[in-house]
C-alpha cells in the first residue's frame, strides 16, 4: 500500500463530506502542525534563537519565546503519539501513546526502523523522496499504512519535523495520530457523495453566496430550472425579513470563512411555496486549507417539518400537562383537535392515563383526608380510644387515653407491677389483664359492639370493644373506648345517699367538693345549691303555713328565691298579707259593731229609764194636775230628745247594717282567696305530679340506655321520689288551707246572720222613732189643750205601754247583736297580726252620757238628757270598712280581686 501524497490528499478533501474537513481541521491536529510550520519558517528553535540572540540580544525574549515552545511541546506529547527518530529512521525515543498505537512494548520499538512498518508499496514509490525532504530539513505530513502488532493494519495521521540546530540535523520528530477509522469512513463517504448526489438535492455557490450549479433533484425542490438560477444570489430562496437581516449576513460571513453549517431551513421555492430542508453547507478548501466555495446538500423535510410541527405542539402540550400533573394539577387534558392518526392515539392516550391517574389520586387524596381527618379528630376527641391489630398488638392510643392512663398508672401498677403507660405503642392489649385467656377469646370472637366495665387497682373503667372489618369481610383489628368511672361511680355512690336523705326528709346532708373538678364539681355544687334552695324554701313555706295554722300572719319568706320557688314565696306572701287585711278589716268592723250595739243597748237602758218616768208621771197626773202644764212641757221635751237620740239609733243602725253587709262581702272575699290557695296547692301539687311524670320517663330512658344509664335512673327514681314528697306536702297544706276554708265559711255565716239582726234592729230603730214622732205629736197636742188631759193621757198610757214593750224588744235585738258581735270579735281573734295592722284595727273609745238619773221614788224632776253623739270610735270603724285604716286608703275589694284574678 502506498502513501497518499499531499496532492491526492487535497483531491479526496474536494470529495469528501463536511464531517471528514471538520475532522481534518481539527484543534490537535493544527497543534501538531504547529511546529512543522515553524521548522519550515526557521532552521530550528535553537538555531532560530541563538540567530535572535545574536542579531538582536534581546536575551530575555528568547528565553520565553524558548519557554513557550517547550511548554506547547510538553503539551503535545502528552496528548498526542510521540517518537523521536534518527536521521536514518530508527526509533530512538518514544512515548507510551506511539507505543499503544503501534501494538508493541515500548522495549520492542526501540532501534527498528520506522519504515520496515510501512507499506512495501510506499518504500517502492515514496520512500525516496519522504527522506530527500526530511534531510532538507522539510517537514513531512501526510497518511500512512503501517502493519503494527497483533498483525492489525492501520492508518496513521503523522508529522515528520526535523530538528536543526547550528544548519545541522539532529534528529526527526514525530507526531502521529491513529486515523484508521477516518480512513475508512473517508473510502466510504467517496461512494457516498455519489449516491448524494442522486438522492439529495446538491446545489453550489461561491463563497459570497453566488449560485454555480445545481443537480436537478435541486431543481426539482425548488420548482426553478437551472438557467433561471445560475448567477443568482442565495438570498432569492430566503424570506425577505431573514434576507435584509443581520443573522443572513453573518450566516455568509461564516460560510466564507470555511466554517460549518448545518440543520433545517425554511426556504421559498418558486411561486413562493414554503420550503423545509434538512441541509448542510459545506466548505470547499483548496490544499493549502483555505475555502474556495460552498456546496449545500439538502433534502426536501416540508411534509416531516409540518409533521414534526404538529409533534412538536402536541410534545409541549403534553409535556405542560404533565408538567402540571406533577405539580399536582390532574385537571388539565391535550386538546385533540386538529389531530389525528398516531399523534391523536397518543394524546388519546394520555388523557386517558391522567384520567386514570386523577381518578385514582382523587380516591387516595380523598381516604388521605378522611384518614388524616378520623386520626386528627381521634388525637383530639375527649373520648379514650385505642386500636389494636388482629393479633391484639396496640398501634394506636390518642392523647385522651395517654392523660386517662398516666394518671391511673400508680394505682394499675398495684394490680399489673410491669404496666407502663407510655409504653404502650407495640404492647399486646393483654397487659391489662392478669388472665387474658377469656380476653383473648372473647376478642377473637367478636363480631358485634361488647361492653363491659373491670376493676383494676382500684380504679372502676368501663370499655366499649367494637370489631374493625375490612371491604372483604376480613378481620383487620379492635377499636376500644375507654371511660375511667371511678369518680363517677363514687359520686353517683355519695349523691344517691343525699338523694335518699332528702327523700326521707332530711335535707341537711351536701355533696363533698373535695377532689372534684369540671362536670362533677359542676354537678356537686348544683346538687348542694338544689338541695340548700329546696330545703329553704320548704323550710319557709312550712313555717309561714304552720305559723297561719295558727293564726299567726306575721310571718313571711324573705329569702331571695327564682323561679317556681320565687313565685311561691311571692304567692304566700301575698297571701299572708291578703288574709291580715281582710282579718284586720273584719276586726275593726267587728268592734265596731260590738260598739254600736253597746250604744244601742245603752240607749235602750235609757229609752226604758224615760218610759218608767212616762209612766210614774202619768200616774202621778191624777194627782197633781197643776204640775200636768210642766210635766206636760218636760214631757214633750223628753219626747223630743227621744225622738233625737230614736233617730239617732236609727242612723247607728243603718251604718251598723252597713258595715254588716261589708262584711258580709269581706268574708266572702276571704272564701274566695281560700279557694284560689286551695288552687295554687293544686297547681303545686300537679307540679309534683308532672316532675314524678318526668322522672318516671327519666327512669324508662335510663332502663334503655342499659348500664351507661344505670346511675342515672338511680337519679330519676331519688328525684321521683322528692316529687312524691313534695305532692304529699302539697296534700297537706291543701288540708290545712282547706280548714281555714272552712273557718272562714263558718264566719261568713255568722256574720250573715249579724246582718239579719241588724237589718230587725234597723226595723225596730225605724218603729221606734216612729212611735217617738207620735209622742212628739202627742206632747204637741196636749199643750193645745188641757180639756182632752184625760183622754191624751190614756192615749200617752197606751203609747207608754207600746214603748215599754218596743224598748224591750229593742233591748232584747241589741243584746243579741252584741253577742254575735262578740262571737265574731272571738272567731277573729284566733289570728294574730302586727302591731301596726292591730293598733290600726282598735277603735276609740266612746263616752256615752247616761240621761236616765236615779228613779225617783216619787216624782223625779224632769230632767233633759244629753244628746247622744257618735263616738269616735264608731266614725274610724265606719270609714275603716269603706276601705281606710289609719288614714291611709287600702281598696280591699278592688285590689283583691285583682290580686287573685292575677295568680
Amino acid at each position: 500500500m502506498k502513501k497518499k501524497s499531499s496532492a491526492a490528499a487535497k483531491a479526496s478533501s474536494k470529495a469528501k463530506p463536511k464531517v471528514a474537513s471538520r475532522a481534518a481541521s481539527q484543534p490537535k491536529k493544527k497543534l501538531a502542525s504547529r511546529p512543522a510550520a515553524r521548522a519550515k519558517s526557521r532552521p530550528g528553535p535553537v538555531g532560530g534563537a541563538k540567530a535572535r540572540a545574536a542579531g538582536g540580544g534581546h536575551a530575555g525574549k528568547l528565553a520565553r519565546e524558548v519557554a513557550e515552545l517547550r511548554a506547547h511541546i510538553v503539551a503535545i506529547r502528552r496528548l498526542r503519539a510521540y517518537a523521536e527518530l534518527s536521521m536514518i529512521g530508527e526509533i530512538v525515543d518514544l512515548n507510551d501513546n506511539f507505543a499503544q498505537l503501534m501494538g508493541y512494548a515500548r522495549a520492542d520499538l526501540l532501534g527498528r526502523n520506522i519504515t520496515s512498518f510501512m507499506e512495501a508499496g510506499w518504500q517502492r514509490s515514496e520512500a525516496r523522496g519522504f527522506w530527500e525532504q526530511l534531510s532538507r530539513g522539510e517537514s513531512v505530513a501526510g497518511r500512512y499504512l503501517l502493519q503494527v502488532g497483533g498483525g492489525r493494519e492501520i492508518c496513521m495521521q503523522a508529522n515528520f519535523n526535523p530538528v536543526v540546530e547550528s544548519g545541522a540535523l539532529l534528529h526527526i520528530a514525530v507526531y502521529a495520530t491513529d486515523v484508521t477509522d477516518q480512513a475508512r469512513q473517508m473510502a466510504e463517504y467517496a461512494g457516498q457523495l455519489q449516491a448524494i448526489g442522486r438522492s439529495q438535492a446538491v446545489i453550489h455557490f461561491t463563497l459570497d453566496g453566488h449560485i454555480l450549479e445545481a443537480n436537478d433533484n435541486f431543481l426539482t425542490t425548488t420548482g426553478y430550472r437551472l438557467d433561471e438560477i445560475v448567477g443568482q444570489h442565495h438570498a432569492m430562496f430566503v424570506d425577505p425579513m431573514e434576507r435584509s437581516s443581520a443573522g443572513y449576513k453573518a450566516f455568509w460571513d461564516k460560510l466564507s470563512r470555511g466554517e460549518y453549517d448545518a440543520g433545517q431551513y425554511r426556504r421559498v421555492a418558486k411561486g413562493g411555496r414554503e420550503l423545509w430542508l434538512q441541509a448542510s453547507y459545506n466548505a470547499i478548501l483548496d490544499s493549502s486549507g483555505r475555502p474556495i466555495k460552498v456546496v449545500k446538500y439538502a433534502s426536501d423535510i416540508t411534509a416531516q417539518v409540518q409533521a414534526s410541527h404538529a409533534l412538536t405542539a402536541a410534545v409541549e402540550q403534553t409535556q405542560a400537562v404533565v408538567m402540571a400533573a406533577g405539580e399536582g394539577d390532574l385537571s388539565r387534558r391535550i386538546p385533540l383537535d386538529g389531530k389525528d392518526g398516531m399523534i391523536r392515539s397518543l394524546c388519546d392516550g394520555v388523557n386517558t392515563m391522567l384520567d386514570g391517574i386523577e381518578s385514582a389520586t382523587h380516591r387516595e387524596r380523598v381516604q388521605a383526608a378522611e384518614n388524616l381527618r378520623i386520626r386528627m379528630a381521634l388525637d383530639n376527641v375527649n373520648t379514650n380510644v385505642m386500636i389494636a391489630n388482629k393479633d391484639r398488638e396496640i398501634i394506636y392510643v390518642n392523647k385522651s387515653i395517654e392523660q386517662m392512663l398516666l394518671v391511673a398508672e400508680a394505682d394499675l401498677r398495684k394490680q399489673l407491677p410491669q404496666f407502663d403507660a407510655r409504653r404502650l405503642l407495640g404492647a399486646n392489649i393483654d397487659v391489662f389483664h392478669r388472665h387474658p385467656e377469656h380476653q383473648r377469646h372473647a376478642l377473637d370472637n367478636l363480631r358485634d359492639t361488647l361492653r363491659s366495665q373491670i376493676k383494676v387497682g382500684g380504679r372502676t373503667f368501663t370499655l366499649t370493644v367494637n370489631p374493625i372489618v375490612g371491604e372483604a369481610g376480613e378481620r383487620l383489628g379492635t377499636v376500644v373506648e375507654w371511660a375511667d368511672r371511678t369518680v363517677e361511680v363514687s359520686i353517683e355512690s355519695e349523691i344517691g345517699g343525699i338523694v335518699q336523705a332528702a327523700a326521707n326528709g332530711d335535707f341537711s346532708r351536701r355533696v363533698t367538693l373535695d377532689g372534684k373538678e369540671g362536670f362533677f364539681r359542676q354537678l356537686a355544687e348544683s346538687m348542694n345549691h338544689l338541695l340548700e334552695t329546696s330545703s329553704s324554701g320548704l323550710d319557709e313555706v312550712a313555717r309561714v303555713l304552720g305559723a297561719l295554722a295558727h293564726g299567726d300572719l306575721t310571718q313571711t319568706i324573705s329569702g331571695g328565691y327564682q323561679g317556681t320557688f320565687g313565685k311561691l314565696r311571692d304567692d304566700a306572701n301575698q297571701t299572708v298579707e291578703q288574709l291580715t287585711q281582710i282579718v284586720s278589716q273584719i276586726k275593726t268592723a267587728t268592734d265596731t259593731i260590738n260598739v254600736a250595739a253597746r250604744e244601742i243597748a245603752n240607749g235602750n237602758n235609757d229609752l226604758s229609764a224615760r218610759t218608767e218616768q212616762q209612766a210614774a208621771s202619768l200616774e202621778e197626773t191624777a194627782s197633781s194636775m197643776e204640775e200636768l202644764t210642766s210635766t206636760v212641757k218636760q214631757n214633750a221635751e223628753n219626747a223630743k230628745q227621744a225622738n233625737q237620740l230614736a233617730m239617732g239609733a236609727s242612723e247607728v243602725a243603718r251604718r251598723g247594717g252597713s258595715v254588716v253587709s261589708e262584711v258580709v262581702t269581706t268574708m266572702n272575699a276571704i272564701n274566695e282567696s281560700s279557694k284560689k290557695i286551695v288552687d295554687i296547692i293544686s297547681v303545686i301539687d300537679g307540679i309534683a305530679f308532672q316532675t314524678n311524670i318526668l322522672a318516671l320517663n327519666a327512669a324508662v330512658e335510663a332502663a334503655r340506655a342499659g348500664e351507661q344509664g344505670r346511675g342515672f335512673a338511680v337519679v330519676a327514681a331519688e328525684v321521683r321520689s322528692l316529687a312524691q314528697r313534695s305532692a304529699a306536702a302539697a296534700k297537706e297544706i291543701k288540708g290545712l288551707i282547706g280548714d281555714s276554708v272552712e273557718k272562714v265559711g263558718n264566719g261568713s255565716k255568722l256574720v250573715e246572720q249579724a246582718g239579719r239582726t241588724m237589718d230587725e234592729i234597723v226595723t225596730s230603730v225605724k218603729r221606734v222613732t216612729d212611735i217617738m214622732s207620735e209622742i212628739s205629736a202627742a206632747s204637741q197636742e196636749q199643750s193645745q189643750g188641757i180639756e182632752q188631759v184625760n183622754q191624751t193621757i190614756t192615749q200617752m198610757d197606751e203609747v207608754t205601754q207600746q214603748n215599754a214593750a218596743l224598748v224591750e224588744e229593742a233591748s232584747a235585738a241589741a243584746r243579741s247583736l252584741e253577742e254575735q258581735a262578740s262571737g265574731l270579735a272571738e272567731s277573729v281573734s284566733q289570728f294574730r297580726l302586727e302591731e301596726g295592722a292591730a293598733a290600726a284595727a282598735k277603735p276609740q273609745p266612746r263616752v256615752v252620757a247616761s240621761s236616765a238619773p236615779p228613779r225617783p221614788a216619787a216624782r223625779p224632776p224632769v230632767g233633759k238628757p244629753a244628746a247622744a253623739k257618735p263616738a269616735p270610735g264608731r266614725s274610724n270603724g265606719v270609714h275603716s270598712l269603706n276601705g281606710k285604716s289609719n288614714g291611709k286608703a287600702h281598696p280591699i275589694a278592688g285590689s283583691g280581686a285583682e290580686q287573685w284574678t292575677e295568680f
